[in-house]
């Protein structure tokens, strides 16, 4: 074979392999999941004042295109940018499931950080939204999204999911139902401590998916046991290990918090056997899926 030829062939095979990852970006997965196991359980929670709750792969795409109607009829134009404030917990994900269907750069923040704090992660994204879960278990989280709206100039509106907030548009609320076109997938962002305060880091949907097949190869984890993680996927450890693993296993994933003992040694005890996704401390007496480093 000639070294022209030679380096044809590579071209084509990375230009495969390039494709393949696209197929394996957030939306793609979540549409073919939604095609090929609409009905089987996607995502469930437990937590300290969380009440019972679970949703199908069909579920999440519903609850996902309303959410990216919501937010394309709040004038949000793909590319710009969505800080979502969340935990491990399902309206994060569906947030950012719905971010990522309307083409938004989501910007993912913990709903631990302080307000200012969670102020300069919006301006180093220059955010034109803000928005998160109405509460994280019993702890409604809007006042903290409308101070952070406040003290930003580029915040234009805050949103909403899993209940009321005030000053804030629920986004996932049934009257947001039309179709949306589709649009190219836009990196998710996740943030470190920098020397001048919080740094942003951008990811491209691909490389995510690359990392949660890692993933799921070294931690050997199918279909057929379900996820129960402690990790917020507002941390790039959280979101691999967590929904993109999730959607791209088929496993159903369930999330914990606020952590609570009691109710997460309950969830484990129903479903008799599980993958445990955790901080190494948390584990280190158990059997424990090592998540990617950040």
């Amino acid at each position: 074979m000639s070294l022209a030829a030679g380096m044809s062939a590579t071209q084509r095979s990375a230009g495969s392999g390039r494709r393949a990852l696209a197929a394996c970006a957030l939306d793609p997965l979540l549409l073919g999941a939604a095609r090929l196991r609409g009905d089987r359980l996607a995502l469930s929670a437990s937590g300290e004042g969380v009440a019972e709750r679970s949703l199908t792969f069909a579920e999440m795409d519903g609850v996902a295109r309303r959410i990216a109607c919501a937010l394309a009829e709040c004038e949000l134009a793909p590319g710009e940018s969505l800080l979502i404030v969340g935990a491990a917990d399902p309206d994060t994900v569906l947030l950012l499931l719905g971010a990522a269907r309307a083409g938004l750069v989501a910007a993912l923040a913990p709903a631990g950080a302080e307000a200012d704090r969670l102020a300069a992660m919006a301006r180093a994204v220059g955010a034109a939204a803000v928005a998160g879960p109405a509460r994280i278990g019993a702890v409604p989280l809007g006042p903290t999204l409308l101070r952070v709206a406040a003290d930003v100039e580029t915040v234009r509106f805050v949103g909403c999911a899993g209940g009321e907030a005030e000053g804030a548009v629920r986004l996932d609320d049934e009257a947001f139902a039309t179709v949306q076109q589709r649009v190219a997938a836009a990196p998710v962002v996740t943030f470190h401590d920098g020397r001048d305060g919080p740094a942003p880091v951008r990811h491209e949907q691909t490389t995510l998916a690359a990392a949660a097949l890692d993933f799921l190869a070294r931690s050997q984890i199918g279909a057929g046991l379900p996820l129960v993680s402690t990790i917020s996927p507002t941390r790039f450890a959280g979101l691999v290990a967590g929904p993109i693993a999730s959607l791209l296993s088929g496993a159903p994933l369930h999330l914990h918090a606020p952590f609570e003992t009691a109710s997460l040694v309950a969830a484990l005890a129903e479903r008799r056997a599980a993958h445990l996704v955790a901080p190494l401390a948390l584990g280190a007496n158990s059997r424990v899926s090592r998540a990617p480093k950040s």
